[in-house]
């Protein structure tokens, strides 16, 4: 994620800085609100891990998780439900945005639920027992879930009430005035909060939308010494012409982009075409509750 903030030619020394303060209330047990999802968890490939957890710290996870599934058998609305379009999802992201205050920030708002669930294409649970599109951890939808549509359930696996809810909890930690602090408080990792503003800045640029952002801050170039009035500015030596450079480095097949494209995502925009996310067959059987499935 370094190489794709840095990219997009953003600044990370303001993000590390504001992350460490973070990191140190956390310890300082000054978080009060449970995280709404992961725990921080992030599935890496193995030769980039320093190492292994140990058989204690495994056990402890699994325990874990152990509770998030019991809680949502027992305590919450868990009903799958029908896929819906990506453009709902859209629609949904939008709205909720507005519904909690930060209706041009609903950009954030969608990487959250890019990198939780790709819009709905994973509902989880996942290895912490979150569940959902915006992948709530069961014990903290209990006292955080929002019933978005009004019909009288908290289903954490409906989008229309998981995504008002996210925007609910962002808002309630700090959105949109301090969003390190809000994304800190719904995942406890510093790669969390990089990575979606990154994604919600490639959203933003993607957009051509200057009202709000940059969600990181630019990068500013160094200030060029002018040349001296008295004397010219020397030429650079033995300095290959620049259209020679490209085509000694570029394929000959490939076309050259214009010099003011836009940087894209690393995934693409919100999709827009009418396709809808399939639901992982370990959440529906016969169209009821099955979260005695989620034993295993």
């Amino acid at each position: 994620m370094r190489a794709s903030v840095e990219g997009l030619g953003l600044e990370r020394d303001r993000l590390e800085e504001r992350l460490a303060e973070l990191e140190a209330e956390e310890e300082a047990g000054l978080l009060k609100r449970p995280p709404a999802t992961g725990g921080g968890d992030r599935v890496e490939p193995q030769e980039e891990r320093d190492d292994k957890p140990d058989a204690d710290e495994e056990e402890a996870r699994e325990q874990a998780r152990e509770r998030e599934l019991e809680i949502a058998r027992e305590e919450i609305q868990a009903q799958p439900v029908e896929p819906i379009p990506y453009e709902e999802y859209v629609r949904l992201y939008r709205e909720s945005a507005e519904r909690y205050g930060f209706g041009g920030d609903w950009y954030v708002l969608a990487a959250v639920g890019k990198i939780e669930s790709n819009h709905g294409e994973n509902m989880g649970p996942s290895s912490a027992g979150a569940m959902g599109p915006m992948q709530f951890l069961p014990s903290t939808w209990s006292s955080y879930g929002v019933d978005g549509n009004g019909d009288g359930e908290t289903n954490i696996l409906d989008p229309q009430d998981a995504i008002p809810a996210a925007a609910a909890y962002l808002k309630a930690g700090g959105a949109p005035d301090d969003w390190y602090a809000a994304l800190f408080t719904y995942n406890r990792a510093g790669w969390y909060v990089e990575e979606v503003l990154a994604i919600a800045e490639s959203y933003r640029r993607i957009h051509g939308d200057d009202s709000v952002g940059p969600y990181l801050e630019p990068v500013t170039a160094p200030a060029e010494e002018a040349p001296s009035r008295t004397r010219p500015a020397p030429e650079p030596a033995d300095r290959p012409d620049v259209d020679d450079v490209v085509q000694e480095e570029r394929p000959p097949d490939e076309r050259t982009p214009p010099p003011d494209a836009e940087i894209q995502p690393d995934d693409e925009a919100l999709p827009t075409e009418e396709t809808t996310a399939p639901v992982p067959e370990d959440t529906v059987s016969g169209g009821g509750t099955t979260m005695e499935q989620y034993q295993d």
